[in-house]
């Protein structure tokens, strides 16, 4: 055979490409969308029939060199496709600076997935299933470096010169024959191009077609005239270069698996049919075929990516792909079995409750939702996806409005509530709820250039919110936007805010800050007092220097480092700002209730027990203004090396002076917070508005970049993870998980194991939901002193207070030791309102030095209520509640504090769990059931024990350490009849004296 018609053959279909300024010869240059302006690309007639015996994979390199530089605008396209069914390359349009790609339809065809990381910009994948039964998979992406191309088009204005990199794979059956057609548009001013597409086939682990090509304007017509292609019978044979990599023998199992899942559907069917089920039953056994069927796909797609060459440069999935791979695969083989045994009558099958996407359904009580008569827990996605959420336990999804969208210009009002309603009909035919975020930060351009005085900051918060010009913007959207959705019944939560944050100043602040000045302080005399100062009026005193006019976030201000009066000049500031940001809150929510009464409203506020308060925001305030506790909080994974850490575990407690972690996730912020809010206010839910269970920003593995930190994207992260995540902060009062999905390259969604992990604590929590609300709801007679005094007199300089570590340290160690503690707030002893002694039995206040009198009289009050008061100090040297906000020591008879227990400060830095367990033990308030490994007490285990419904005993456990442990249980107060105790979540029969448990693994025990 002519070897350089071979080559040509190899690469069939490409035009003759002489250049000039109008384009390619024959495809003439639109040159406003540059684009070919044909209706469609012709598929080539020149094909090459491989005669391989079974299932073939097909995976090549392409690589262009583009020479020039300037290149304005291009097009690349290459496919590898068996025939046998009409194909169309059909232009795609885009709008402003993007360059147009090519959709490519296949109508003959049943596709199982449209996916590349299903949503993603940087590839395509087409995986479908024949009438026979053969598996077609099509993939597309291009890179230069790590610039990619959306398989046929760029993400950027213009082309980069140099060289794009394109790697192509197909899976066809035997004596299928092959098209392989690629084309290149491409100019610029000079109007001259060079392409070169080496080029190899493999046809399966060792088989392989090698054959090179470049063509040049100078060599294109002498290939122009061959017509006739060959049939090639490829042989087994090495790659020449010795750099690809085979494909993985997982793949041809994953071709099996997904050919088979139909007939597992069938299977299914046929069971509920047999034993007289309804459609919707067997949820489990349906939700995880659901996402072997959806996902599957997308793991083959990622195993023949690794068989490439060269992989796509500074990109690793070996791991992700290998795991999620093998976890597809075995869960298929459990999947068939446990199908079996329920066939068999072994198995029962567990069902959950049927949840009405209704809020005149809803009612809020107790720390809970409630429909039916019983608790409901949701858990969503951010984005719609009902292809892949349907059938998975999950009950809400959502969408984002904002002024900017909703009055583009003076006058104009877009009406963006009809879409609203619209997706939130949407949401109720896929039985979900529908969630709205006003996303108020993103403010209308045209305003801000009308008014300038509007611009107060360069950060999230760019326009002085509190200005009565953008409130009248504000209140004209939201009035607008919820007038159109009156008639929607299925919308559960109207999120006031994205992670607020505002603490800047306008021409309306200085008069605002006078007349709140003179409310609190009452005369100038007090204020001069308590600040160190001397002025003679109150039209004397200016903005503080220490604010910052450029830029509202609080990362762009000073903060004070030393006491004096600078300091109670920060104080009171922050005070003021705390409460008129709270007050454009309170506004917000008045409008949103007015419009939806049925509709729950919560703050999207920053995962943080102290942070808020520099930001502007008002925690307590906030959660106590709206329906529902609301958050943006985490649970990252840590990984299995003790010496590696991430940021999100900051080695509280014991582990602190290892200079190590113990945990294999950061799980101490988001549920200290949750303990918090639902201490402040219990009987309002908590609702996790933007939930990352992983580390899931994205920066790909690379040579500048070798080491992600543990749970990066590119990682396996164990199904555990993901469960504990979701069921942990439930146990803790979180009773709506939206789950987030909003960055594209990298989320929940493109992870088999995870997306099923999530699915079943979506059923279990709503199953097990009388249960689940019994531990939230148990009783917390411990609890921490918390207020913001501390936050406010902070002069560590840094953005994190001081007391943020000592405060978690503290709340670590009661947790550890078996209670959920609760919270007494410095703000409700200064009004009066003490805790009930029949319900807290102690008040731990750890490092915390300032606080206000009112409050401290109020402490005191508590205390000869007959609560015992523990502080955390130096025993000689006494330093907690011994100075007011202005940090002027407290003085007089009735200011006169004595702890009941004060717990050395020197002994808890070593060991506070050990310190706290020791004064829990005197106090007689250890809990009646104690974990232990080794006969030891472990910070390890986190448990919490509650009376269920019906009188039995409940202990949920949860495993962080980053190895498997054996626990046992020890119980003193309550009958133990047995060693034996029942895990509601999985039926299994456990040893009470051997309890194993996984990394982050979950157990209800009932006994």
């Amino acid at each position: 055979m002519n070897s350089r018609l071979l080559i040509f053959l190899t690469i069939l279909g490409v035009s003759p490409c002489a250049s000039f300024a109008g384009g390619i010869q024959g495809i003439s240059i639109d040159p406003d969308i540059a684009r070919p302006d044909s209706s469609a690309i012709k598929a080539s007639p020149q094909v090459i029939s491989l005669q391989a015996p079974g299932q073939w994979f097909g995976s090549g390199v392409v690589t262009v060199d583009l020479e020039l530089t300037d290149i304005s605008d291009g097009i690349i396209s290459f496919w590898i496709h068996p025939l046998g069914a009409p194909v169309t390359a059909i232009p795609r349009h885009t709008n402003k600076d993007k360059v147009p790609g090519i959709s490519i339809g296949f109508p003959d065809k049943h596709a199982l997935v449209e996916a590349g990381d299903l949503k993603k910009p940087f590839s395509t994948l087409r995986i479908e299933v024949d009438a026979e039964g053969h598996v077609t998979a099509d993939h597309l992406s291009w890179h230069n470096d790590q610039k990619w191309l959306a398989g046929v088009s760029t993400p950027e204005p213009a082309l980069s010169p140099g060289q794009w990199t394109h790697v192509a794979y197909g899976i066809g059956k035997s004596g299928q024959r092959l098209w392989i057609n690629g084309a290149l548009v491409a100019q610029n001013s000079a109007g001259t191009q060079s392409v070169s597409w080496p080029f190899q086939l493999r046809i399966n682990r060792t088989a392989s077609f090698l054959a090179d090509f470049r063509l040049t304007r100078d060599e294109s017509a002498a290939l122009a005239g061959a017509r006739t292609p060959p049939e090639v019978d490829p042989q087994p044979a090495a790659s020449d270069n010795g750099d690809a990599a085979p494909v993985d023998a997982m793949a041809a199992e994953l071709l099996t698996l997904i050919t088979e899942n139909n007939n597992r559907a069938n299977r299914l069917s046929i069971l509920r049919s047999r034993q007289n089920l309804s459609p919707d039953s067997l949820p489990y056994e349906q939700a995880r075929l659901n996402i072997l069927r959806r996902l599957a796909p997308l793991a083959l797609h990622r195993l023949l990516l690794e068989s490439t060459s060269p992989a796509p440069v500074g990109v690793d999935l070996h791991a992700l792909a290998h795991s999620e791979a093998r976890w597809i695969l075995d869960t298929a083989r459990l999947w068939d079995a446990h199908l079996v045994s329920l066939a068999s009558g072994e198995t029962a099958p567990l069902a959950t409750p049927r949840i009405v996407p209704d809020t005149s359904t809803l009612t809020v009580r107790n720390g809970a939702f409630w429909q039916n008569d019983r608790p409901v827990y949701f858990v969503g996605m951010q984005d719609p996806r009902y292809d892949l959420t349907q059938g998975l336990g999950f009950t809400f999804t959502g969408h984002t409005v904002g002024p900017h969208w909703e009055v583009p210009s003076r006058g104009q009002l877009a009406r963006t509530g009809r879409d609203q309603q619209k997706r939130a009909e949407q949401a109720e035919a896929n039985g979900q709820f529908w969630d709205i975020l006003y996303s108020g930060h993103i403010f209308p351009a045209w305003i801000r250039k009308e008014q300038p005085a509007l611009r107060v900051g360069t950060g999230f918060m760019s326009h002085d919110m509190l200005a009565p010009a953008a409130w009248e913007i504000h209140k004209t959207a939201l009035e607008s936007i919820l007038a159109d959705l009156t008639a929607a019944k299925n919308i559960l939560g109207f999120d006031l805010a994205n992670e607020p944050a505002f603490n800047g100043y306008s021409a309306e602040s200085l008069p605002n800050w006078r007349a709140w000045l003179q409310r609190h302080h009452g005369t100038i005399k007090t204020l001069n007092q308590r600040w160190g100062a001397s002025y003679a009026d109150w039209a004397d005193i200016p903005v503080p220097d220490f604010v910052n006019t450029t830029h509202v976030q609080p990362w762009g201000q000073k903060f004070i480092t030393t006491p004096g009066p600078q300091l109670a000049r920060y104080v009171d500031w922050s005070r003021f700002n705390l409460e008129r940001v709270n007050n454009w809150f309170a506004d917000v929510n008045r409008i949103a209730k007015t419009a939806l009464p049925h509709t729950f409203t919560y703050t999207k506020m920053i995962q943080s027990t102290t942070g808020n308060a520099r930001m502007g925001i008002d925690v307590i305030a906030n959660i106590r203004t709206t329906d529902l506790n609301g958050s943006d909080s985490w649970w990252v994974f840590n990984g299995f090396d003790q010496n590696q850490v991430s940021s999100a575990d900051r080695m509280s407690g014991t582990q602190a002076t290892t200079g190590r972690s113990d945990y294999s996730v950061g799980w101490q912020h988001s549920l200290m917070l949750y303990d918090l809010l639902t201490g402040a206010r219990p009987e309002a839910p908590a609702a996790n508005a933007e939930f990352h269970l992983f580390s899931d920003t994205y920066k790909p593995m690379s040579k500048d970049y070798p080491s992600p930190p543990p749970g990066h994207w590119d990682r396996h992260i164990p199904w555990n993870h993901f469960y504990a995540g979701i069921w942990q902060q439930a146990i803790h009062g979180q009773a709506m998980s939206n789950l987030w999905t909003h960055w594209p390259r990298n989320n929940i969604t493109e992870r088999a194991e995870a997306l099923d992990a999530a699915s079943r604590a979506a059923m279990d929590l709503n199953r097990l939901a009388p249960e689940v609300h019994a531990l939230h709801t148990a009783a917390r007679p411990v609890a921490i002193l918390w207020g913001l005094t501390p936050v406010l007199c902070d002069t560590s300089g840094q953005w994190t207070p001081s007391i943020d570590k000592p405060w978690r340290q503290l709340w670590e160690s009661v947790t550890l030791n078996g209670h959920r503690p609760d919270y007494v707030l410095e703000r409700d002893l200064a009004d009066g309102k003490l805790p009930d002694p029949a319900r807290t039995k102690v008040i731990l206040a750890g490092s915390f030095r300032n606080i206000s009198a009112d409050a401290l009289r109020g402490l005191i009050a508590a205390q000869k209520s007959g609560i015992q008061i523990w502080t955390i100090d130096d025993r000689k040297d006494r330093q907690n509640l011994t100075h007011d906000p202005y940090n002027h020591p407290h003085t007089g008879p009735a200011l006169q504090f004595h702890p009941n227990r004060v717990i050395d400060i020197a002994a808890y830095e070593q060991n506070s769990f050990a310190e706290i367990r020791t004064a829990l033990t005197a106090a007689n308030l250890l809990p009646s059931v104690q974990v232990l490994i080794n006969g030891t007490p472990t910070p390890l285990v986190h448990y919490r024990s509650a009376t269920a419904p019906g009188g039995r005993h409940l202990t949920n456990l949860c495993n962080y350490a980053r190895h498997e442990v054996t626990a046992s249980i020890r119980t003193s107060g309550i009958p133990r009849s047995s060693t034996q105790a029942t895990d509601l979540i999985t039926g299994e029969i456990v040893n009470l004296d051997r309890i194993t448990l996984g990394v982050q693994q979950v157990r209800l025990l009932q006994f």
